[in-house]
């Protein structure tokens, strides 16, 4: 597995990351509900926590949320993941990332997966 650095550039994810920190991604790591992963969405690429993980014709859809207070929900498919986040570095030296989940975000991938399903059958 190959790593890579990525320079975070908004606040969603503070207090975990900051503008500035340095993330470090390991490529081709298995990606699971807590961890912090980068994602290439819309020609961005995105560092958010993974809240939900659901099956999906043959792949995976993944639930993102940044950790800051009002931070928006996002949905992406298992081959738009660039790496799960391993590491931080910041001023202070580097500090590895840690998972954890809140049961409330699960309750709110839930009903922002419902609207996105409901919203992709109404535009087939």
């Amino acid at each position: 597995m190959t790593e890579r650095r990525v320079v975070i550039a908004g606040g969603s994810m503070a207090p975990t990351l900051d503008i500035g920190d340095v993330a470090l991604l390991r490529e081709g790591a298995r990606v699971r509900c807590g961890d912090v992963a980068a994602f290439r969405s819309r020609g961005q690429v995105i560092v958010h926590r993974v809240v939900l993980v659901i099956p999906w014709r043959g792949g995976a859809r993944m639930i993102h949320r940044g950790d800051a207070l009002g931070a928006g929900y996002g949905v992406v498919g298992a081959s738009e993941v660039l790496g799960r986040v391993v590491a931080v570095e910041r001023a202070a030296g580097r500090e590895p990332m840690r998972r954890h989940v809140r049961p409330l975000d699960l309750l709110r991938a839930a009903a922002n997966l419902g609207t996105h399903l409901c919203a992709n059958q109404r535009a087939s």
